[in-house]
Parts: structure tokens; C-alpha cells; sequence
């Protein structure tokens, strides 16, 4: 006779980030300010992306200084 058993339990938390927009607001002007100098990553099947994955930009860091504090402030309560 056959069984289900539950190896691989998934458990999902959902939660919401207060003042998203003010973040928003904060740190995509700096991303937008970066852009221009991020690669398109290496052998992906699309040009029309940008990362910052192996560094930003010398002297166009986002997330570092009061950008680092806020997301910390913000995001702490949902992690």
C-alpha cells in the first residue's frame, strides 16, 4: 500500500515593510545615478539587465552610510 510522507516541509512568512515608498524614494535616485556604469552580467540570455552584484561603482555606493541605517531600521523588524 502506498504513503505520503512530508520530507520537505516549506513554510512561507509573509510580512510587510513599513514606509516602502519613503525607502523607495531614498535609494532609487542613486541606483538610477549608478546605472549607467553597471555590466549586464556575463552570459545571461538578456542584455536589458544591470547588476551591482560584484561591487557598485567607486564613489556610487547605495547601500552604505544613512542608506545602510535605514534599511537596517526598516527591514530589521521584517527579517
Amino acid at each position: 500500500m502506498a504513503s505520503a510522507h512530508n520530507v520537505f516541509p516549506v513554510t512561507i512568512y509573509k510580512t510587510r515593510v513599513q514606509d516602502n515608498d519613503f525607502l523607495k524614494e531614498k535609494i532609487v535616485s542613486g541606483v538610477k545615478a549608478a546605472l549607467s556604469e553597471l555590466d549586464s552580467p556575463e552570459n545571461w540570455a538578456t542584455d536589458n539587465l544591470k547588476t551591482s552584484f560584484e561591487g557598485e561603482p567607486k564613489g556610487k555606493e547605495v547601500l552604505v552610510g544613512k542608506n545602510n541605517v535605514l534599511l537596517k531600521k526598516y527591514y530589521s523588524d521584517a527579517i
